[in-house]
């Protein structure tokens, strides 16, 4: 589901109103069990029809992992101990239940991690739901870290335990291929959209989690905000605001390791917002030697851009150097001289 807002779950992972991911990633579960395997006998069983994404998206197919969206209302936070409780109840239940169903339940068999448990290999992963890999563990920045130089992400809703990802093929935009219609162009000519970089980290994941339209939840929930909060702390996600005059009017957010972005998910409050933001980020990252944004999972929305998919493998071999480069310091900052380059 940005997966730069570019909007959505799996690939949100980017979209617009207009346009964001045509994929449906919250329909892959449907009439679909999955087997989550530990080390010891029990075995947990995910049961798709259950899933609180899935249900979702039989609501609003239409909506994946990227927006780019109108005006939303930012939705309140929790209370912390209710979302822990039910969290860890959930999970105590799925964990209990008995090994007769290894033969009750047809599903598919994938690992459930435990805290230093590593990731299988990315060829594992399921092609039905595609990509499919892993379940557990936490979203500690170590783990993270270790997802995304493997080129898996996280994908879970707030019910379920942390479902981990890394889809063949996979969705890239190279920072040589991005497309700027003549509108688009127009629109970054007028100067009403301004753009920032690392200025409301925060405010940018609470744009992208707000609900769309004829949604009620979002997969970027409590615990995975504080989570990519954590690595903005450290320099290691970035974000991009797009402002008329003092509002927030959309962005995008993703996490930065070496000189490899992995976009995440965007949003609009304000026609063609997002989009603004997002050729600002790749012209100016462009600038200091990044050649491709991850994008996770195809979207007309993307493909607009100039994204296109390539095999698993071919993107595996395509971060590996970017992500031994030094990083670039934080805060980032937008050239004073970007603007003409892009128009």
């Amino acid at each position: 589901m940005f997966v730069l807002t570019v909007s959505g779950a799996l690939s949100e992972r980017w979209i617009e109103t207009e346009v964001r991911l045509e994929a449906k990633p919250f329909e892959i579960f449907q009439q679909r069990a999955v087997v989550f395997r530990t080390a010891a006998d029990p075995i947990v069983i995910f049961d798709a029809k259950q899933h609180t994404t899935a249900q979702r998206a039989c609501n609003t197919p239409d909506v994946d992992r990227v927006d780019d969206m109108p005006e939303v209302k930012v939705a309140g936070r929790r209370g912390r101990k209710a979302r822990e409780w039910r969290r860890a109840n959930n999970r105590r239940q799925a964990c209990e239940i008995g090994t007769k169903q290894r033969i009750d339940n047809q599903g598919y068999v994938i690992p459930f991690l435990g805290p230093h448990d590593p990731f299988p290999p990315v060829d594992r992963a399921l092609t039905d739901p595609n990509g499919l890999l892993a379940a557990g563990a936490d979203l500690s920045p170590e783990r993270l870290i270790d997802a995304y130089t493997r080129g898996i992400f996280p994908w879970f809703s707030d019910e379920d335990p942390v479902l981990w990802w890394s889809p063949d093929p996979r969705m890239v935009l190279f920072t040589s291929e991005v497309h700027v219609s003549k509108s688009l162009r127009k629109r970054i000519r007028s100067g009403k959209i301004r753009v920032t970089f690392d200025s409301c980290f925060p405010q940018v994941m609470e744009g992208c989690a707000a609900p769309r339209p004829g949604q009620d939840g979002t997969w970027i929930t409590d615990e995975m905000t504080e989570a990519y909060v954590r690595l903005f702390e450290m320099g290691l996600a970035h974000s991009a605001e797009a402002w008329e005059e003092e509002r927030l009017v959309g962005g995008l957010y993703g996490v930065t390791l070496g000189r490899m972005f992995f976009g995440e998910s965007m949003f609009s409050r304000a026609p063609d917002a997002s989009k603004v933001a997002l050729v600002t980020l790749v012209r100016q990252i462009e600038r200091w030697g990044f050649t491709c944004i991850d994008c996770q999972m195809s979207t007309n929305h993307l493909s607009s851009l100039g994204a296109r998919e390539i095999p698993r493998s071919a993107f595996l071999r395509q971060i590996r150097p970017l992500l031994r480069q030094a990083a670039v310091p934080s805060p980032w900052k937008v050239d004073a001289d970007l603007l003409a380059t892009i128009v």
